[in-house]
């Protein structure tokens, strides 16, 4: 069996898996589909067991399509999706995605309140961020919050459940409005 490489991207609306040889040709490729949920008007969430059911599926079928022995892989998401895990590491909540609009009113008072924001984490806060996102979670769903002891981001959710290691990359940090530009915020 030849060697493969696994790329797996956790997309606004599907799971897109491919799997290449060591030259990056093009072995296999298989996608699953998973719905998004808007609770109300701009409110956008998924469900973290229909990203890993897809997930999972994907991958195995492009896996045993390409016929070769994955030797690693890589994961690509959407930014500002995130899960919040309890303290036995389940999700709490549906994910909430970047579509999701509902802290605008957290964003523009993150930008009111905190002048050198953008300086400090090379990002404008918007409703599509992290950061305006669990502001609104703390403001209007404090039972979540009490109970929330971890969050990762959308492809950190299946890194997390492939490997049970916490991680991220700094592009997705970078685009939550948390992180500090060279170091921690």
């Amino acid at each position: 069996m030849r060697p493969g490489f696994l790329g797996i991207d956790l997309a606004t609306s599907a799971v897109k898996v491919v799997v290449t040889d060591a030259q990056v040709r093009l072995l296999a490729k298989a996608s699953r589909p998973y719905p998004t949920h808007p609770p109300r008007t701009g409110w956008a969430e998924q469900s973290p067991d229909n990203w890993w059911g897809a997930t999972q599926a994907a991958a195995k079928e492009a896996a045993a399509a390409s016929d070769a022995k994955i030797w690693a892989l890589g994961l690509a998401g959407q930014l500002n999706g995130f899960v919040l895990l309890d303290a036995d590491k389940m999700p709490i909540v549906d994910a909430v995605i970047w579509l999701d609009l509902q802290a605008e009113a957290e964003a523009a008072a993150l930008i009111a309140h905190i002048p050198d924001i953008v300086a400090r984490t090379g990002n404008a806060p918007s409703a599509i961020c992290v950061l305006p996102k669990l502001i609104w979670f703390a403001k209007h769903r404090p039972d979540v919050m009490k109970r929330a002891r971890q969050i990762l981001l959308a492809k950190d959710d299946i890194l997390f459940r492939l490997t049970g290691s916490f991680a991220t990359d700094p592009s997705d940090a970078g685009s939550t409005a948390m992180a500090r530009i060279g170091g921690t915020a």
